[in-house]
């Protein structure tokens, strides 16, 4: 409630009917170099791959490759290389909600879905049976990513949006895609077996 009345407002989504349908296929294997020789036992390699079919988007392909390396007895270099689709969710395609000054509603059915890249480079050491510890690089793009984006009066500088009880600049909220999204860091990860009771585990990341 407020000094203008009561206000109510209520979304009802399910009378909008929507569905949409996903059909994947997946394939894993993983491969040890001693199948080769026993020089190469040291050395593993997995390989993914989905084939994803959307009633909306269609069908695309993703995979994975995972190589390792054991060095000595108790480290392990490891690299992963893998891509990734994620198609807009029915909410953010068609939400029906709509700004009373612009008419622009939430749900965009224009949206693209997402598609991404991912690898990593990560080393593993033991010491002993207590303690481990990891150090990893990764880096991740995504291409067309989607975010819910506040919407205003382009008329307006930039510096006074909003700064007047006035003047309504805002115009509404929606989905678009804003473009390439890339994220990387470093992660450094350690855990302890202390006593038989007593575990610590710890992690930091850069990103």
């Amino acid at each position: 409630r407020s000094s203008f009345g009561v206000y109510e407002s209520r979304t009802d989504l399910d009378t909008l009917n929507l569905n949409s349908s996903t059909q994947n296929i997946f394939a894993h294997i993983e491969l040890n170099g001693g199948l080769v020789d026993e020089t190469f036992r040291p050395l593993s390699i997995a390989l993914g791959a989905r084939l994803n079919k959307h009633s909306t988007y269609g069908t695309n392909v993703t995979y994975e490759i995972n190589p390792s390396v054991r060095i000595g007895g108790n480290a392990l270099l490891y690299a992963s290389y893998s891509t990734g689709f994620n198609a807009p969710s029915l909410y953010q395609l068609y939400a029906p909600d709509k700004n009373y000054i612009s008419g622009i509603a939430r749900g965009n059915k224009n949206l693209k879905p997402e598609n991404s890249s991912s690898y990593e480079i990560s080393f593993k050491q033991a010491f002993g049976n207590s303690i481990n510890m990891s150090v990893t690089y990764f880096n991740t793009i995504v291409d067309d990513a989607i975010e819910n984006v506040y919407l205003w009066d382009n008329n307006i500088g930039i510096d006074t949006l909003g700064n007047s009880w006035t003047r309504d600049d805002f115009r509404g909220d929606t989905y678009l895609n804003v473009g390439k999204q890339t994220t990387n860091g470093v992660e450094f990860t350690l855990t302890s077996k202390i006593t038989d009771n007593l575990f610590f585990s710890g992690n930091f990341s850069l990103v």
